[in-house]
């Protein structure tokens, strides 16, 4: 499949658990959205959202999810945190994307997000050439790395992270200037994503 690139756009627990309030939130978090928000009204430009599609992925875990066990309660199902942002939301309720929910930190892991994007090359044929896959979100050490491993091992290989517009947590037992560095330099030098400083 050649011709103009396909660009996918997966934001990655851009929802309010993460980003606003809740036992898994950290101010720190929301230094992305005004970057998500900017890249994502440049992209729905008329011009250039016909190649392209936006896709959230958020947490709407059930109350015997393994995570809760992990990080404490948090996102259930049908709750306040695991609504989208107000900031992103015109993106998320407009016909031209898509939105699925996780009980796991991959994106990928049984949420339907896999077979969507094998909609675009036939059943076991190779992922087309031109087909991009950007990721932004929330936690970067965690659903985001989680995300782009399962990716890889499904022959994603052209994954695009811009560091403005991933961010990790802060909190007492997760130090976040220190594991955003790694998770960055795991992501590029690892599994061999491209990371950028900001999304043209």
């Amino acid at each position: 499949m050649k011709g103009k690139i396909i660009r996918i756009n997966l934001i990655v627990d851009g929802i309010i658990g993460f980003l606003e309030e809740g036992p898994l939130f950290s101010p720190r978090t929301r230094i992305i959205i005004p970057h998500i928000d900017e890249y994502l009204k440049k992209e729905w430009t008329e011009e250039r959202r016909h190649n392209q599609e936006t896709i959230f992925v958020g947490d709407a875990h059930g109350k015997n999810d393994l995570e809760n066990k992990i990080f404490g309660v948090h996102c259930q199902k049908g709750s306040k945190e695991a609504q989208i942002i107000q900031e992103l939301r015109w993106c998320a309720e407009n016909s031209y994307s898509s939105v699925y929910t996780k009980k796991s930190h991959s994106a990928l892991f049984e949420t339907g997000l896999l077979d969507h994007l094998q909609a675009y090359h036939p059943f076991n044929a190779p992922v087309p050439e031109n087909m991009e896959i950007v990721i932004m979100g929330a936690w970067t050490d965690v659903c985001v790395l989680h995300t782009i491993i399962d990716l890889v091992r499904y022959g994603y290989n052209k994954i695009i992270v811009s560091k403005d517009c991933v961010e990790t947590g802060d909190l007492p037992w997760h130090p976040g200037d220190e594991v955003q560095k790694w998770a960055l330099v795991y992501i590029e030098k690892v599994l061999g994503a491209k990371v950028v400083d900001h999304l043209d």
